[in-house]
């Protein structure tokens, strides 16, 4: 299973992977009598390497029909919402899409994301909205808008509300309440590797996590962690 430094989905705590995705995964691998062998990769390169079947599967990955030839793609009752990221500081807070579209200056988005309509179609349609779109790696679209490079940072909202709660380097930032993109956020695994007997497993397995209640009730967990403590526990949490 592919995973990254990327707060709250994966870290890396005493030698130990944990995070929000991270107990997604180990919540449907044990439902489904499997055990993980988590490997750090980049975006970019695990997305061929699960074509390839190097890898057997990641989580936080959008559909479309390209890549279902490749991948086997479980739903697991969760939208992906990306939001904007600002300087507190900005007069140009949206408060709608149609102010989305107008925001001066460059909007940064990590390389490789995806999003739903109708963030996509005013991407595909308004060539100077497409012209103010900024694709760079996660650590270097925020430098860029502390520096005031960039006007906005496109995120996914559970990753944003992590790091305002227990960055300092984001106390000038702030996230604007307004959802510009929803997407259904699954897991997927290697066809390459992954066999079509073990994945109707993994299925069924999905089915009974969702209906136990515990995907929800990991988020919930970690978005207690998050409002009570406001940084990362030193102990590694308990898993489903």
């Amino acid at each position: 299973m592919r995973v990254n430094q990327v707060p709250p989905q994966y870290m890396e705590k005493n030698g130990q992977w944990v995070g929000l995705g991270v107990d997604r995964m180990k919540a449907l691998l044990h439902e489904a009598g499997c055990v993980a062998d988590f490997v750090s990769m980049p975006w970019k390169r695990s997305l061929v390497d699960l074509a390839s079947g190097r890898i057997d599967g990641m989580i936080n990955v959008n559909f479309t029909p390209e890549r279902a030839r490749d991948y086997w793609f479980l739903w697991y009752g969760h939208n992906e919402d990306t939001v904007l990221v600002m300087r507190k500081d900005d007069a140009n807070h949206p408060k709608n899409f149609q102010d989305v579209l107008n925001l001066p200056g460059k909007i940064a988005y990590e390389t490789g994301d995806l999003f739903g309509p109708p963030l996509m179609g005013a991407i595909k349609r308004n060539k100077t909205f497409n012209a103010k779109l900024v694709p760079l790696t996660e650590a270097k679209q925020y430098r860029m808008l502390t520096y005031r490079r960039v006007t906005a940072v496109l995120d996914m909202e559970e990753n944003a509300r992590y790091e305002l709660a227990t960055n300092p380097e984001w106390s000038a930032l702030t996230m604007v309440p307004l959802v510009v993109s929803s997407v259904p956020d699954f897991m997927a695994f290697s066809k390459a590797s992954v066999s079509k007997e073990l994945f109707m497993r993994l299925e069924k397995a999905n089915i009974r996590v969702i209906a136990n209640g515990s995907y929800r009730a990991i988020t919930q967990a970690w978005q207690q962690r998050v409002a009570e403590n406001g940084k990362w526990h030193a102990t590694v949490p308990e898993t489903h």
